[in-house]
C-alpha cells in the first residue's frame, strides 16, 4: 500500500468535515515586543502566531531554534500559510501536501487568529481512520468511569449519572450531620464560638465541609476512578495508544477538572464572605482595592491550587480494574467518534451528554427522599 492510499480511502469519509476538527490551542503574541516582554507562550508548540492589536495574524516565529529574547519580534517574523476556519479537510489536506509544517494557524474571515492551529498529526489521524475529539469530558462514578465528547457517551452511561447523584444526595446529608456534630462539640469546648457572626459561622461551617468532602474523596474509591478517568482523557488527548501501560505513565492531574472549578467557586466565596464579615470595618475604597486584590489573587491561582488537590486529594493511584474502566470507556468513545465524526451537538446536547442535568436529577430527588424520611422520624419522636 502506498503512503497515500490511506488519505484517499477515508477522503470520502472526512474531506468535507470542517478544519477545526483538526484544531488545538495555540497561544500568540502580538507585534510590537519582544519574546522577553511576551512570556514565550509556545508551550513546546514549533511556531508561535504573532497577531496585532485586532488579533490579525501578521506572521509566525518558528520555535525549533532558540532566538534572542531581546530581539524585536518583528525582526523574527516569517511568512506563513494559514487556513479559515471554516474550510473543510480537503483543503487541509491540500495545504499541508503544500507545505511542510506540523501546524497550520487556522483564522476567520477577517484575517483574525481563532487560537487554534490545524495540527497535521490530527489530519494524518482522520485520513488513516483514527480520529479522535478535539476535547473529552469525563467523571468517576460508582459504576465506573463516564466520557463523553459532547455527541457521544461511553462508559458508566446514564445508570452510573443516576448512582452519582444519588450518592451525592447521602453524602449532603451525612456532611450537614457531621458538621452539626463536630460544631456542637466544638462550641461546648470553646463557648465564644457560639456568639460569632453570621458571616464568620458560615465561613467555619464552609471550611469544614470542604476539608471533611476531601478526606472522603480521598479514602474513597471514587478517587481512584477519577485517577483513571484523568489518565485515560490526557493518553487520548496527546494521540497516544489507548493501553494499560501507557496509559498508567499518565499524569493523574487534568486542567479542566471540576477540582479546579470548586477552587474557583470556593475562592470567591471566601472573599464575598469576608467582605460580608469584615467589610463593615474598612471604609469604600478598602472594600474596593480588597475585592480586586483578592479578585485577583484567586484567578491568578486558583488553576495550581486545583492541580495540587487533584493530586494530593480527589485522585489517587489507580488499580488496574480502575484503570481498565478508563481504558474501556476511552474506546468506546474514539469508535464511536470513528464512525460518525460528523456529529456537532449543540449547547443544550453537549449540556445533556455532560451529566450535570442527570445528576442534579437524581440528587434532588435523592435529598428529597432523605429529607422526608428524616422529618417522618423526628416527626414520630
Amino acid at each position: 500500500m502506498s503512503s497515500t492510499e490511506p488519505f484517499a480511502t477515508a477522503t470520502a469519509l472526512y474531506a468535507d468535515l470542517p478544519v477545526s476538527v483538526l484544531g488545538e490551542p495555540v497561544r500568540a503574541v502580538r507585534k510590537p515586543g519582544t519574546l522577553a516582554k511576551s512570556g514565550q507562550p509556545c508551550d513546546g508548540f514549533p511556531i508561535q502566531p504573532v497577531v496585532d492589536a485586532r488579533k490579525r495574524l501578521i506572521g509566525v516565529l518558528a520555535m525549533s531554534a532558540e532566538p534572542d529574547p531581546e530581539v524585536p519580534i518583528g525582526q523574527l517574523l516569517s511568512d506563513f500559510p494559514r487556513l479559515v476556519a471554516g474550510s473543510t479537510l480537503a483543503h487541509a489536506q491540500m495545504h499541508f501536501a503544500q507545505h511542510p509544517c506540523a501546524y497550520i494557524p487556522l483564522v476567520d474571515f477577517q484575517g483574525r487568529y481563532t487560537g487554534f492551529c490545524a495540527s497535521r498529526q490530527r489530519l494524518i489521524d482522520f485520513m488513516s481512520g483514527h480520529p479522535r475529539p478535539v476535547r473529552i469530558g469525563g467523571l468517576a462514578t460508582p459504576l465506573g468511569v463516564y466520557m463523553t465528547s459532547g455527541a457521544y457517551t461511553a462508559g458508566a452511561g446514564w445508570q452510573g449519572l443516576i448512582a452519582t447523584g444519588l450518592l451525592f444526595g447521602v453524602v449532603a446529608h451525612v456532611l450537614d450531620l457531621w458538621i452539626l456534630v463536630v460544631y456542637s462539640a466544638l462550641t461546648a469546648v470553646f463557648p465564644v464560638l457560639a456568639h460569632m457572626g453570621e458571616g464568620l459561622q458560615l465561613t467555619i461551617d464552609t471550611g469544614l465541609m470542604l476539608c471533611t468532602l476531601l478526606m472522603l474523596l480521598r479514602l474513597s474509591p471514587m478517587s481512584g476512578l477519577h485517577a483513571a478517568e484523568h489518565m485515560t482523557i490526557n493518553a487520548i488527548e496527546r494521540d497516544l495508544p489507548v493501553t494499560l501501560p501507557v496509559v498508567r505513565q499518565q499524569s493523574r492531574a487534568h486542567p479542566r477538572c471540576g477540582t479546579n472549578l470548586m477552587v474557583l467557586l470556593a475562592g470567591l466565596q471566601l472573599v464575598g464572605l469576608f467582605l460580608y464579615t469584615s467589610g463593615h470595618a474598612m471604609n469604600p475604597l478598602g472594600q474596593w482595592l480588597y475585592g480586586l486584590g483578592g479578585l485577583a489573587l484567586v484567578w491568578k491561582n486558583w488553576q495550581r491550587v486545583g492541580i495540587w488537590l487533584q493530586t494530593h486529594f480527589t485522585t489517587q493511584v489507580p488499580t488496574d480494574a480502575q484503570l481498565e474502566s478508563g481504558l474501556k470507556a476511552g474506546r468506546e468513545l474514539l469508535e464511536q467518534y470513528r464512525l460518525r465524526p460528523h456529529a456537532y451537538p449543540g449547547f443544550w446536547p453537549r449540556l445533556w451528554h455532560s451529566g450535570m442535568i442527570t445528576m442534579a436529577i437524581s440528587f434532588a430527588a435523592s435529598a428529597w427522599v432523605i429529607q422526608r424520611l428524616l422529618d417522618a422520624l423526628w416527626g414520630g419522636q
